[in-house]
C-alpha cells in the first residue's frame, strides 16, 4: 500500500450504483457494457433501493423477463489502434463535354482512399518521481504492484473512463463482458481470447486472473503482501475458474463499486500476472522479471534508479506513441522541478509549493488531477481488539501505555489519560498556517482524517466535528494527563512535502507543548513492514479512505479484520469493526449515513484520527514537449496518478 490517495471527481454511494449494477447485472454475456457511475448528489435525502431477493442463477442464463442491455456506444474496441483519421475524398463529379464534339467524354479519375498509416513508437518520455519502491514479479509479494498498471506493464480486468457528464465509467478490457448474480454473491467475467503475455508466454486465460487475485489476496494467500491484498480481505473471497475465457469472483460482501475500486485501473489497479510463469519459470524468475499484457514491456525496474519501459509494436488495446518511458527516482523535490524547467524531463512530480511558478511559466497540470490527498496523525500503537473479526482467533497485540498517546481498553485511567495526550496534539496544529505557508493557500484544512472536509457528511457536521488550534487548552490537558513538562516520542513520514509538514507540526508541538518528536525518515518501502505486523507505536503522518464517499465501507484501515498480513493503519479498533460489519450488510443509505456519522462521532470523541490538511494532486508536464496526453481517471496508486503513458504524443 500507499494509501487511499484523492477523492472521485464525482462520488458514488454505494445504494444509487446499486440499482444500476441489479438492471444490468443478467443481461446477454455477449455485449460489453460500460457501466456509468452517477455522480454523488449532495442533498440529505436519498431514496432507498430495494434489497433484491436472493435467487442465485447461472450467470450466463439470462431469465425470459430481463430487459437486455443497451449496446453501448464503444470509445474503443478490443484489437483497435487509433490511427490518424483519412482525410475525407470528395465523390468525383464528371464535367459535361458539349453535344457535337468527335471525342469520347473523359472519365473522372477515382481517387484512391488513402491508407492509415499504423502508429510507430518513436522518442523517449521522461518522467521524474519521488520514489520507485522495491520489484517484484510475484502477486503474492509485490508491495507497490500498481507501479505495473500505472506504467502499462500490466492490464486490468476492466478500465476506467470519463462519461460524458465528467462522472465516471468502467468498459472492458482483459474482459469483454460481466455479469452480477441476482443474489450479489458473485460476478462472472467474460475474457477477450487472444491477449498475449510479454516475453512469449502465451494467452491469458481465467487461470491468470484467479492466479493474480488469490496470490494478493490474504483469505487465498496468508502472508500475501500485495500493496492492494489488504484491500481485497473484507471484500472478495476468492476468484474461481469457469472455463478458459470465464472466471468467477466471489464476494464477502457486494457493493456496487467493486467493480471500480478492484477490478479496473482506477484505484492502484490490480494488474494481471502468468500463472504460465509461475508454473514454467519458477519464483526466483518471476520476481525479478514482472511482465504483464499491457502496452509497455519492463526492461528494468531498479529501486533508487529508475523504472525503464519499452513500447509493444501492434498492441491490441493502443500501440503507444512513444518507444521508451523512463521513471527517474528522484527523492529532493528542488531537483525534480529543475528536471521539468531544465526540459530534462516531460513531466515531474513537483511539490505543491511550486506550483504557482511553475503554472505561471506555462506548465501544466496533467489531464486528471486525481482529487485530493486528505493527510492526518495515525496515533500508532492503539490495538484495541482481542479477538479476529472473522476467525474469532485471539490476537496477541503488544500495548505500550507507556507511550503517551497509546490506552489500554480494560484500564479507564489510562485510556482516559491517552486521549486528553491526543486530543492535546490534535489542538495544537496550526493547520490554516500551514495551508497559507507551506502550500501556497492551494491546499484546504481537514478536521478528521477518517473523511474528507468535502464530503456531503462531513458538510452537515462540520460545527460537531471542529479541531480548533487552542495551544492553551493542549497545554492543561497534557498537565491533566501527567504530561506538564512535555515528554518525547517518535513520528514517521515520508519524503518531500509530507515530511515538510511533519517537521513543521514537530516544532508546533516543541513551541508550544514540549514534546520532543524523534523523525523517522526511513523509506517507506523498509518501513512498511511495521503495518503489516501491527507494530507501529509511532505517529504517522498518513492519508487514509476519505479520498471516497465516507458511506463506503473503509473502516478496514483501522480494524483487526484484514490480520494477520492485510495492510492496516496504525490501529485496531473494535467500533471500526462493528461499523464495516454494518456497512456491508445493509443497501439502505439512511442507515448507511447513520452508521458514518456514528463512527466519526467516535473518530472525533477519541480523537483517533486528527486530520492536518488537504492537498491536489498531479505531476505537472511540458505543454511544449507533449502535445497529447488523454489519461483515465485515477484515484491512488504509486507514482503520484501518473499514468496511461500510451496516449502520450511527443512534439516533433
Amino acid at each position: 500500500m500507499k494509501r487511499l490517495s484523492s477523492v472521485f471527481t464525482s462520488a458514488l454511494p454505494i445504494v444509487v450504483v446499486l440499482a444500476l449494477f441489479l438492471a444490468v447485472a443478467c443481461g446477454p454475456a455477449a455485449t460489453p457494457t460500460p457501466m456509468a457511475v452517477p455522480t454523488w448528489t449532495p442533498e440529505p435525502t436519498w431514496t432507498p433501493v430495494p434489497t433484491p431477493t436472493p435467487t442465485p442463477v447461472p450467470p450466463a442464463t439470462p431469465t425470459p423477463t430481463e430487459t437486455p442491455r443497451p449496446t453501448p456506444t464503444p470509445t474503443l474496441k478490443p484489437g483497435e489502434t487509433p490511427l490518424p483519421t483519412p482525410t475525407p475524398t470528395a465523390t468525383p463529379v464528371a464535367i459535361p463535354t458539349p453535344t457535337p464534339t468527335p471525342t469520347a467524354t473523359p472519365r473522372p479519375t477515382p481517387t484512391a482512399t488513402p491508407t492509415p498509416v499504423p502508429v510507430r513508437p518513436t522518442g523517449t518520455v521522461t518522467i521524474a518521481v519521488t520514489t520507485v519502491f522495491s520489484k517484484s514479479g510475484i502477486p503474492s509479494d509485490c508491495p507497490a504492484c500498481a507501479l505495473l498498471s500505472n506504467t502499462s506493464v500490466q492490464d486490468t480486468v476492466l478500465l476506467s473512463k470519463r462519461a460524458e457528464d465528467g462522472g465516471l465509467a468502467i468498459v472492458p478490457n482483459l474482459a469483454e463482458s460481466w455479469e452480477v448474480s441476482k443474489d450479489l454473491s458473485y460476478t462472472d467475467f467474460k475474457l477477450r481470447k487472444g491477449t498475449q503475455f510479454h516475453k512469449g508466454l502465451g494467452e491469458l486465460t481465467a487461470e491468470d486472473i484467479a492466479f493474480t487475485f488469490n496470490g494478493a489476496n490474504p483469505n487465498v494467500t496468508p502472508g500475501a503482501q500485495h500493496d492492494t491484498g489488504g484491500d481485497l480481505m473484507p471484500v472478495l473471497k476468492r476468484v474461481d475458474v469457469i472455463d478458459k475465457y470465464t472466471v468467477r469472483f466471489n464476494w464477502v460482501a457486494y457493493a456496487a463499486h467493486y467493480h471500480l475500486q478492484w477490478t479496473s485501473d482506477f484505484f492502484e489497479g490490480i494488474g494481471i500476472f502468468s500463472k504460465r510463469a509461475w508454473d514454467e519459470k519458477g519464483e526466483q524468475w518471476m520476481r525479478e522479471n514482472p511482465i504483464g499484457t499491457g502496452p509497455f514491456e519492463l526492461e528494468e525496474w531498479t529501486q533508487h534508479k529508475g523504472v525503464f519501459t519499452k513500447a509493444i509494436p501492434n498492441h491490441w488495446r493502443q500501440t503507444p506513441f512513444v518507444g521508451k518511458v523512463r521513471y527517474l527516482e528522484i527523492p529532493e523535490a528542488s531537483m525534480r522541478r529543475a528536471i521539468l524547467e531544465a526540459g530534462e524531463a516531460q513531466i515531474s512530480m513537483v511539490d505543491l509549493k511550486d506550483w504557482p511558478a511553475l503554472l505561471k511559466a506555462g506548465f501544466k497540470k496533467a489531464p486528471e488531477e486525481g482529487g485530493t490527498e486528505d493527510f492526518g496523525l495515525v496515533p500508532g500503537g492503539n490495538y484495541w481488539e482481542t479477538k479476529h473479526p472473522t476467525t474469532g482467533e485471539a490476537l496477541r497485540r503488544t500495548i505500550d501505555t507507556s507511550i503517551p498517546w497509546v490506552g489500554d481498553p480494560n484500564d479507564p485511567a489510562s485510556m482516559e489519560r491517552a486521549k486528553k495526550v491526543r486530543w492535546a496534539l490534535a489542538l495544537t496544529i496550526d493547520r490554516e498556517a500551514i495551508n497559507q505557508s507551506m502550500l501556497q493557500g492551494l491546499g484546504r484544512v481537514s478536521m478528521l482524517g477518517s473523511i474528507g472536509d468535502t464530503d456531503p457528511i462531513f458538510k452537515a457536521n462540520k460545527d460537531r466535528w471542529n479541531v480548533p488550534y487552542d495551544p492553551t487548552k493542549a497545554r492543561q490537558l497534557l498537565k491533566e494527563a501527567g504530561y506538564p513538562t512535555g515528554f518525547t516520542a517518535g513520528f514517521y513520514a515520508q519524503v518531500g512535502i509530507q515530511a515538510e509538514i511533519a517537521d513543521a507540526i514537530a516544532a508546533i508541538w516543541l513551541t508550544e507543548l514540549n514534546v520532543k518528536m524523534t523523525m523517522d525518515r526511513q523509506p517507506y518501502a523498509s518501513w512498511r513492514p511495521k503495518r503489516i505486523n501491527r507494530t507501529v507505536n509511532q505517529i504517522s503522518f498518513h492519508s487514509m479512505w476519505s479520498a471516497f464517499p465516507a458511506t463506503w465501507p473503509g473502516e478496514w484501515l483501522i480494524s483487526a479484520v484484514s490480520a494477520p498480513t492485510g495492510f492496516n493503519s496504525g490501529m485496531e479498533l473494535p467500533k471500526a469493526t462493528e461499523t464495516l460489519k454494518a456497512k456491508q450488510a445493509t443497501i439502505d443509505p439512511k442507515e448507511l449515513e447513520r452508521l458514518t456519522v456514528a463512527f466519526q462521532n467516535y473518530i472525533y470523541e477519541w480523537m483517533l484520527y486528527p486530520g492536518v490538511v488537504e492537498l491536489p494532486t498531479a505531476a505537472l508536464y511540458n505543454p511544449k514537449a507533449i502535445l497529447e496526453w488523454k489519461m483515465r481517471p485515477a484515484s491512488g496508486g504509486a507514482l503520484l496518478l501518473v499514468k496511461t503513458p500510451e496516449t502520450i504524443r511527443l512534439a516533433p
